[in-house]
């Protein structure tokens, strides 16, 4: 029954997005983004497993679709510039939180080699989360022209969180295990129950806001 949790989440974090876009749209979307991207990586399945179905699930693979479907929304509603400083500001948050661990783990227990890795798995999500981030607006804008919004949102999100996961756990797993190795495959494979539940969600969220949150600003051309 643990799966409950990764709904609950998700009921809190696309509920918080919903409620506050109706007044905060784009100040909501930089909230919830950067939070989402730190605790993501905080909040994985090596320190924090929820074990599901037998399989070691983490929080981290409901949390980052939310932050995919951020840059989304803001892209959609406001514009390639204004989605770019986003991706910025989430990255930058990412660093920041890399130096806060390392510093208070060096404080607190002495140096340790496991600390440097733990750097690693932080400049690996900057490397995965900026080209997932770019690559969703170029999807988006190619599937735009021939799917339905919704559907175009359910695969942008789908094929973003798959190309983090690979170059993320390829750069971190592949230190650890081997490509070739099922065990590789098996933890990659784990993260996409709760990426499923969570594109459900952003799909169904995306109702919501276009109807009682969208901004109407259309992308200009030059933005392009």
């Amino acid at each position: 029954m643990n799966i409950i949790y990764l709904i609950i989440f998700c009921i809190l974090g696309y509920s918080t997005l919903i409620l506050g876009s109706i007044k905060w749209k784009k100040s909501i979307l930089y909230t919830i983004a950067i939070g989402s991207i730190v605790n993501a990586n905080i909040f994985h399945a090596i320190d924090y497993p929820i074990n599901i179905f037998g399989l070691n699930f983490g929080m981290n693979s409901v949390i980052y679709v939310l932050y995919l479907f951020c840059i989304l929304i803001m892209y959609k509603d406001f514009g390639k510039k204004e989605t770019n400083t986003l991706i910025v500001c989430s990255l930058g948050g990412i660093i920041f939180a890399a130096a806060v661990q390392f510093l208070t783990n060096v404080a607190s227990n002495g140096y340790a080699i496991e600390y440097l890795q733990d750097i690693l798995a932080y400049f690996a999500s900057c490397i995965s989360s900026l080209v997932a981030s770019l690559l969703l607006i170029k999807i988006f804008e190619i599937f735009n022209k021939k799917l339905n919004i919704y559907i175009n949102t359910a695969l942008t999100l789908l094929i973003a969180s798959f190309i983090d996961s690979i170059i993320y756990y390829g750069i971190t797993l592949s230190l650890k295990i081997s490509f070739l190795s099922s065990d590789f495959w098996i933890s990659l494979a784990t993260l996409y129950l709760g990426k499923i539940i969570s594109i459900i969600f952003a799909v169904v969220s995306l109702c919501f806001l276009n109807r009682y949150c969208n901004t109407n600003n259309k992308i200009k051309e030059d933005e392009k």
